[in-house]
């Protein structure tokens, strides 16, 4: 048996084996996995009752100084927040600007917010609003929550 052979031919597997795992872990520290999407907590709920005390809370603090009770967020909204989530991870929440085109229709101009609070315009989205935004003037006086 030729031990000289054995001997080389293992070493070539050793450095065969060490450039494959230098490899894959340079690829590694430069591919991270993606992060996974954060799950909501679909049970972060509360009673009616909570929820009208809050906003009675909310309208007599300065907070609530400007009148603004509640806002509609269409699905077209919450689909322009979701693309701007999947392209950018360091969104930490949105911001809808109401605005009307020079014919008059109304629309809404979202943009994510960086955790610093500024808004990252680097894709805004454009939404064509089917309802004003706001309440008031657009609210559910009907609703159990609403403060009259």
């Amino acid at each position: 048996m030729n031990y000289k052979s054995y001997f080389r031919g293992a070493l070539v597997i050793c450095g065969i084996l060490t450039i494959g795992l230098a490899t894959a872990l340079i690829y590694i520290i430069n591919n991270p996995a993606p992060q996974q999407p954060q799950v909501p907590d679909c049970n972060n709920t509360i009673v009616v009752d909570s929820a009208r005390a809050c906003l009675a809370r909310y309208i007599k603090s300065n907070l609530g100084a400007n009148g603004v009770r509640a806002i509609v967020l269409e699905r077209a909204d919450y689909d322009a927040m979701t693309c701007i989530v999947n392209s950018n991870t360091g969104t930490n929440g949105f911001r809808l600007y109401m605005g009307l085109t020079a014919s008059g229709s109304l629309i809404r101009s979202v943009v994510g917010v960086f955790p610093n609070g500024s808004d990252n315009v680097s894709r805004v989205f454009r939404v064509n609003a089917t309802t004003q935004a706001l309440c008031p003037p657009i609210c559910d006086a009907a609703s159990p929550i609403m403060v009259r």
